[in-house]
């Protein structure tokens, strides 16, 4: 199986990624500290509000991330 598949997790269900994210920030050629899970996990906790998500992009031959960032949905007010 070849390509890559998009994974999307809540903070809570981070447990089971985090291995991945930890190789993939430490492979980072401009590493963001801001995106590790040691920063990010603490942080989403107060952002309940908005229900933050966790997307990740997997590559299926080895399953390393390759790449991985927080996102939300919000309603844009109407005009």
């Amino acid at each position: 199986m070849s390509g890559m598949t998009a994974v999307t997790f809540s903070a809570e269900q981070a447990g089971e990624h985090r291995a991945a994210w930890e190789a993939l920030a430490d492979a980072a050629v401009e590493p963001n500290p801001f995106f590790r899970p040691d920063f990010l996990l603490p942080y989403l906790q107060h952002m309940e509000r908005h229900k933050v998500a966790i997307c990740a992009v997997r590559n299926n031959q080895d399953g390393t991330f390759v790449a991985l960032a927080p996102v939300a949905r919000r309603r844009l007010p109407a005009c």
